[in-house]
């Protein structure tokens, strides 16, 4: 029975470990996705995006990473992020608060 317990015990652990890693990877990629487009660099700042979002998608995340593709002149990209955002949570309260995305 203790070995049963311990087995299951180092599974979460390691599964909880591993998603932890997953959230540290898209952290680090949306970091340097903020530097890039500080940067006025927004194709590269957008390739970061969607590689963190890719791995751990935000409301806000989706919303900057849709700010970078509309910088970056690529329609398909912001549509494809603002959908996606919206299936993870964002709402109008975001989108009011981030005036470049009006029409």
């Amino acid at each position: 029975m203790h070995v049963c317990s311990l087995l299951f015990t180092l599974l979460i652990t390691s599964a909880l470990a591993a998603q932890e890693d997953v959230r540290i990877r898209a952290a680090a990629a949306m970091n340097k996705a903020e530097v890039l487009t500080f940067d006025h660099r927004p194709v590269e700042a957008l390739a970061q995006y969607q590689a963190g979002l890719a791995l751990y998608p935000t409301p806000y995340g989706c919303l900057l990473g849709a700010k970078a593709a509309l910088e970056a002149a690529d329609t398909a990209a912001t549509i494809a992020l603002l959908r996606k955002g919206v299936r993870h949570g964002l709402g109008q309260e975001l989108m009011d608060v981030n005036p470049t995305l009006e029409a």
